[in-house]
């Protein structure tokens, strides 16, 4: 199911919000990033269970009917940030009167998210250029040019930065 799932993140849940609701936010998204006909690929749309009551916060999973619909729409998102001059998609973009960014990304399982995380940490302190996620996999790259190395887990970070330090 996360092969063909999206994660909408810091998206405000509405008051009496239902699953109509939902898919009228993700139709405006998509009419937003000029893709609506993609609509009818939407199987399933629903909130994660939030962590606490005091946020009111939350993250969006979009299921999708293939792999394919998921890489095309995230091909928008991406499209979307360069052709706008580097305006983000906002809460408006899903039809909400509030303005605040909204993240898209693949869903990916905690391990991954966790992984991810550290390898972004790793890249700043270590000074790589590059750290991406694709079909469910992070990526490091060094410099333009350099092989990209596929970070399945920690321990390969921890093997890097002794790499770096021996050097």
């Amino acid at each position: 199911m996360r092969k063909t799932s999206l994660e909408l993140r810091n998206i405000p849940r509405q008051p009496k919000e239902n699953k109509t609701d939902l898919f009228n936010m993700i139709h405006n998204l998509l009419k937003a990033l000029k893709i609506e006909s993609m609509f009818s690929e939407i199987k399933d749309v629903y909130r994660v269970p939030k962590k606490s009551d005091t946020n009111n916060i939350t993250t969006v999973i979009i299921e999708l009917s293939s792999t394919l619909t998921r890489i095309n729409i995230l091909n928008e998102i991406k499209s979307f940030y360069k052709n706008n001059n580097g305006i983000q998609l906002n809460t408006t973009h899903l039809g909400l009167s509030s303005k605040s960014p909204i993240y898209g990304s693949e869903y990916l399982t905690a391990k991954t998210k966790r992984i991810h995380f550290l390898a972004r940490d790793f890249m700043k302190t270590e000074n790589y250029k590059f750290c991406w996620i694709s079909n469910g996999n992070v990526f490091l790259k060094k410099e333009e040019g350099s092989p990209h190395i596929l970070v399945k887990s920690e321990e390969i970070l921890t093997s890097l930065k002794k790499k770096q330090t021996n050097v």
